[in-house]
């Protein structure tokens, strides 16, 4: 399901995927990138272990925090002139929730950047 975000399916092959940096690679080899971004390993571990994903970010949007993020997604689509997907989001908070800190290790890249992408403090952001 997931590929990574600024990436296209090529057109006329369904099986190669451009990655934003202008690479073009297998599809599976465009899942696995995917689902590191989320926090995943590859693939078969997001599928293994992503089984709620769709419950949280829906359960997330539905927030105060949910809501103001996606009006800055949109936002920031609309200014870029890209289209305003969801997935892109969805792949940011589980990416977030994935590397977000606890005692025993500190906040990951992904969380930070989430952070700051979206301009939460740490204790407004509902676990």
């Amino acid at each position: 399901m997931p590929i990574p975000r600024g990436a296209r399916q090529v057109p006329g092959n369904p099986n190669r995927v451009e990655l934003s940096d202008g690479r073009v690679v297998t599809r599976s080899t465009a899942r696995t990138l995917g689902a590191q971004e989320m926090g995943y390993k590859n693939e078969r571990e997001r599928g293994r272990l992503g089984k709620g994903d769709d419950k949280y970010f829906n359960s997330w949007v539905k927030t105060d925090q949910g809501r103001r993020a996606v009006e800055t997604a949109k936002a920031r689509a609309r200014a870029e002139g890209v289209p305003y997907r969801t997935s892109d989001l969805k792949m940011q908070l589980i990416g977030a929730r994935n590397s977000r800190p606890n005692r025993r290790n500190p906040a990951g890249p992904a969380w930070i950047a989430f952070m700051a992408e979206y301009d939460f403090e740490d204790r407004e952001i509902d676990y």
